[in-house]
């Protein structure tokens, strides 16, 4: 937390409930209560909605306030951030691997169909063959199945 802000009579009693809230030494609230900026605005005897966003002077308090849940998270639950990483990661790969197996059933409806086309042609080229064998100048396609 930067001293200038700290000095503010406006926001002291803020850091100081922050400080108190991250040491777990709350006078107000219970013990092991969440860094939130609801938090630090009762634990300074304040109203909950007192730390406004809007407002240019909450700014550094905001972020300080942000800074020190981040550190008390990470504090509570070791790993945590990682773990979150790792599930975003899974999710992603699930999604690719879900693409990728559409995709292949896809290809493979399209090769059936063509498969069927192809046999479909054969056959009407062998019902066919009789009318193809009276002309010299046609010749026909070898039967590929003996």
């Amino acid at each position: 937390m930067s001293e200038e802000h700290k000095k503010q009579p406006t926001l002291k009693a803020y850091y100081d409930s922050a400080q108190r809230i991250f040491t777990d030494a709350t006078l107000i609230l219970p013990k092991g209560s969440k860094m939130t900026l609801k938090n630090v605005a009762l634990e300074a005897g304040r109203s909950a909605g007192s730390i406004r966003k809007e407002r240019d002077i909450f700014l550094p308090l905001i972020e300080d306030v942000t800074k020190l849940a981040k550190q008390m998270s990470e504090h509570s639950a070791p790993g945590e951030e990682k773990v979150k990483t790792a599930q975003q990661k899974t999710k992603k790969a699930k999604a690719k691997a879900q693409d990728y197996e559409a995709r292949y059933k896809d290809s493979l409806a399209r090769e059936i169909m063509l498969i069927k086309a192809l046999d479909d042609a054969e056959r009407a080229l062998r019902r066919n063959e009789d009318y193809i064998n009276q002309h010299d100048n046609v010749v026909p396609f070898p039967n590929p199945r003996p």
